[in-house]
């Protein structure tokens, strides 16, 4: 997403936080972006958000989204079985399947999507929607749930095993560690996973 093509213009950019970013370090083709794309947006949106924005809705456009979970799997109408995974996690008396994740399961569980490269804002990694993944970590996600004012029931793992992924009742999906952040509600979540973008920080459990 970043080059590293040294530009002769010295100008620099502010973004998010009142970040300075050096030209050096953008995109060859960020002035044309500029000129596109930032007149559309309100004035208090950093740059650097109109800017993965903008990406995301381009390939939102083409697609690359719905053709990587097709690739994988998934399909309009899917539909698999959930009572295997209530019943598994539910075991503990730790973590419940509410509606939210039983709906998202139904049509995401068990997809095993391999992807990788460099994404918008950080690498593409590799994600799983099997909450058999998660199976010993439900205090994990129990403390989180408290933490955040939400019932998170595990739904996978991202990165290979590095990190879980679980879904809360309004169906807003999290990376869980021994720290959390979240992906944003469902359709939002699916395509920074798939596209690469940075999920939010939202504290530490620490």
């Amino acid at each position: 997403m970043l080059s590293k093509t040294r530009h002769t213009n010295p100008t620099t950019i502010p973004t998010k936080g009142n970040v300075v970013l050096e030209r050096q370090f953008l995109r060859e083709d960020f002035d044309e972006w500029l000129a596109q794309w930032r007149p559309g947006w309100p004035e208090n949106v950093p740059v650097d958000q109109a800017w993965v924005e903008a990406d995301v809705a381009t390939r939102r456009d083409a697609d690359e989204v719905g053709a990587t979970l097709r690739a994988a799997g998934w399909k309009p109408g899917r539909h698999v079985p959930t009572q295997q995974w209530r019943e598994m996690l539910e075991a503990t008396g730790l973590v419940r399947m509410h509606e939210a994740a039983e709906r998202f399961l139904t049509e995401f569980g068990g997809l095993d999507v391999q992807i990788s490269g460099p994404g918008i804002t950080c690498a593409r990694t590799p994600f799983t929607f099997d909450p058999e993944l998660a199976v010993g970590e439900e205090d994990r996600f129990a403390d989180w749930s408290s933490t955040v004012g939400r019932d998170i029931f595990p739904i996978g793992e991202l990165d290979e095993g590095r990190f879980f992924l679980g879904i809360d009742e309004t169906s807003e999906i999290y990376l869980i560690e021994t720290w959390a952040a979240t992906f944003g509600p469902v359709r939002e979540a699916l395509e920074n996973l798939v596209l690469g973008v940075s999920p939010r920080r939202i504290g530490s459990g620490e």
